[in-house]
């Protein structure tokens, strides 16, 4: 059984290594642990977040109605907002509205996924020249990047 594992591994040693596939192995990993992470958080029914901080909308003619009545400075708050040419907002909602096809539900899962996948591909790709970090140790850098935020979100969720 033993000869039986160490030839394979010495096949496997003797297959030639794409370096693509290193290229992208740190992002893959990156993406399944946040995947992992948040798995009970994608299985909940429902838009997750807060109504008062970043609502999500339910239906895609809500985000587009959302996204247009932001290019006009009236509104039924005019005296509270202030004359603005162009709101805060208005980009946000202009980013995620090609996305409302997929429903307030999974927008709003997947923006605190791309967040923490941008977060940790940022610490890899800077830990690199910054740090002369070699590619494992960047990828363990980006590692405690994605898992820092979601250790700490359910952590305060539980207390």
């Amino acid at each position: 059984m033993l000869t039986k594992i160490l030839k394979f591994e010495a096949k496997i040693r003797s297959l030639p290594v794409d370096k693509k596939l290193y290229s992208i192995l740190p992002f893959v990993i990156f993406l399944l642990l946040i995947l992992w992470f948040f798995r009970k958080i994608l299985i909940t029914p429902g838009i997750v977040g807060h109504t008062w901080d970043w609502g999500i909308l339910n239906f895609p003619q809500q985000f587009l109605d959302k996204t247009w009545s932001d290019f006009f400075i009236w509104d039924q708050a005019i005296g509270a907002r202030g004359y603005f040419l162009m709101r805060d907002e208005l980009l946000y909602w202009i980013l995620i509205l090609p996305f409302s096809v997929l429903g307030g539900a999974t927008v709003s899962k997947l923006i605190p996924i791309l967040f923490l996948f941008i977060a940790a591909s940022s610490a890899y790709k800077l830990g690199r020249p910054m740090f002369d970090l070699n590619p494992f140790w960047s990828t363990i850098d980006g590692i405690f990047i994605c898992g820092s935020s979601p250790k700490h979100t359910i952590k305060r969720r539980n207390s």
